[in-house]
């Protein structure tokens, strides 16, 4: 899927169920594909770049402590 990042925040949102204050915050990089991983009941299991870890990391500057370097466990 292709999408701006406020569509995306809202479906990532709605998946990990992030509070409205946390997602606000989550910065998503631009042109760097995400992946989910989910159980057989479409829970998620984890989110994550591919690609290269260095361009994950820089297009993600700016994000807040409050979301950065979390994983979908911190919020289900």
């Amino acid at each position: 899927m292709v999408a701006h990042g406020n569509t995306l925040r809202g479906l990532i949102k709605y998946v990990e169920r992030i509070s409205d204050k946390d997602i606000a915050d989550l910065n998503i990089p631009t042109a760097i594909p995400m992946a989910y991983e989910f159980e057989d009941d479409m829970k998620p299991i984890r989110r994550y770049y591919l690609g290269d870890q260095e361009a994950v990391e820089k297009g993600s500057r700016g994000s807040s402590s409050a979301v950065k370097g979390k994983t979908v466990d911190d919020f289900i």
